[in-house]
């Protein structure tokens, strides 16, 4: 019975750090408690435990997850809102942090991305069909909306002193 206390403490100590290092979400550590085999009862303990010590937060998780794929990897809301939705991230909860995004950056980080493409693009396709739809094929794959997509196409093509077709 205390090598079962001791190793169940020893489990809450590695799983603080564990969603101590990085932010993390209640199904992502429900998985990490699985692998060592605990019950659900010890699991939802547990899990009580760390989100009233503040190891574990929805909120600071949606937003600090939101932020990483938007700013880093470039992802839409498209995209983001399919992972969320994988990692059992509620509907709700998803809409109301996704609509927290300033949409001027929003845009212009899906803008500039077009626009990186259309440079890269530019080098070898020359038929401007095939050229538009590739680059939407592009930023639809990184989950911008399609309404977006078009209206980013279709203002470079008004300018096209900024992909260097001037």
């Amino acid at each position: 019975m205390q090598n079962r206390a001791l190793a169940l403490l020893e489990i809450e100590r590695k799983i603080r750090h564990y969603c101590g290092y990085q932010e993390r979400c209640e199904r992502e550590v429900r998985e990490k408690l699985g692998n060592w085999q605990l019950t659900k009862r010890q699991q939802d303990a547990i899990i009580d435990q760390l989100i009233d010590e503040g190891y574990l937060n929805e909120d600071r998780y949606l937003e600090s997850f939101i932020n990483g794929k938007l700013r880093q990897k470039h992802w839409g809301k498209l995209k983001i809102r399919s992972a969320l939705s994988q990692k059992g991230i509620a509907p709700s909860k998803i809409d109301s942090a996704l609509a927290a995004i300033d949409a001027l950056e929003y845009e212009d980080i899906g803008y500039q991305m077009l626009l990186k493409k259309w440079r890269e693009l530019d080098k070898t396709i020359v038929d401007d069909f095939e050229l538009k739809g590739r680059l939407a094929q592009y930023l639809f794959a990184k989950g911008f909306e399609p309404d977006l997509v078009w209206k980013w196409i279709a203002a470079a093509t008004k300018n096209p002193d900024l992909v260097g077709r001037g």
